[in-house]
Parts: structure tokens; C-alpha cells; sequence
């Protein structure tokens, strides 16, 4: 019985995942198979998210996204999507967390920068808080609230 899930998931993701080797691999978690499926997904309509730069940097917001779907959303999506340097999900709270797959992009400093002085983590994954007049409460708030910080960096 513990099989019949994983074999029903793989076997619906295998109608959507274009890519049969991350299908195949039994390496690959079931959930990790999804998470990229959804990042094949946003790939197709990134366009319709507005891009940001900082720093010289390519990025993108994603708006109250869950922590643990991000960390693993954003290594597919990053790694097949070479034109964007990072990501950057913003809680209505205003915490912050980015990741960058890429070599030339230090999401530690941006991630300082963003948030005044008080964030930081590492090269390829760090977080941080934005202090808000208040909440934000949607894409497009978050968008502008990041707008006007780098602004006036």
C-alpha cells in the first residue's frame, strides 16, 4: 500500500514532466519531481512576473510562497532558467529569503542590502526581514515595496 502513492504521482507527473530523466530518477523524492514540474510551469509564464535588478543582477519575486517548496522550486527553476541570477520569495510580514544558483551571485550581500544591514546567510541561500510601514498583501505590494528600497540603496 505504501507504493500505490508514489506511483500514482509519478505516474500523473509523467503525463506533464518533459524532462524523463528527473521522471526516471529514483533518486529523486516524488515531491521533488513536483517541484519541478511547478518550476516548468512558471518558467512558461515568467514573463507575466516582472523582473527586478540589483546590484547588476537578474531576479524575481514570488509572493507567500511555503519555505520548503521554495528552497527546492527555485534550484530547478534557477538552474534552467540562466537568465535570472536569483529568487527572492517576501512574506506579507516582510521576511525575505533568496536563493542564486548561479556563481556570480552572492545572495548573502544582496539580502544585507535589502534589508538595512540585517540579513545576511550564505553565498546561494540567505533571508532576512523588511521592516514594513505595514503588511503587504500581494505580488504587485511586494513588488513596489522592492522597488522603492532599491531605489534608494
Amino acid at each position: 500500500m505504501e507504493m500505490v502513492l508514489p506511483f500514482i504521482l509519478n505516474t500523473t507527473l509523467g503525463m506533464f514532466i518533459k524532462n524523463k530523466n528527473i521522471l526516471n530518477d529514483k533518486n529523486i523524492r516524488t515531491l521533488y519531481k513536483l517541484y519541478y514540474y511547478q518550476s516548468e510551469l512558471y518558467s512558461k509564464i515568467q514573463n507575466n512576473f516582472e523582473t527586478l535588478k540589483i546590484n547588476n543582477l537578474t531576479f524575481k519575486i514570488l509572493y507567500n510562497v511555503e519555505g520548503g517548496f521554495f528552497q527546492y522550486f527555485s534550484h530547478y527553476f534557477l538552474e534552467n532558467n540562466k537568465n535570472i541570477d536569483f529568487l527572492l520569495k517576501i512574506s506579507e510580514n516582510g521576511n525575505i529569503s533568496l536563493r542564486s544558483v548561479n556563481s556570480n551571485s552572492d545572495v548573502g550581500k544582496i539580502a544585507n542590502l535589502l534589508t538595512n544591514g540585517n540579513g545576511g546567510g550564505h553565498f546561494h541561500a540567505s533571508g532576512g526581514r523588511i521592516k514594513f510601514k505595514e503588511k503587504i498583501h500581494s505580488l504587485e505590494e511586494s513588488v513596489e515595496e522592492i522597488k522603492n528600497i532599491i531605489k534608494n540603496l
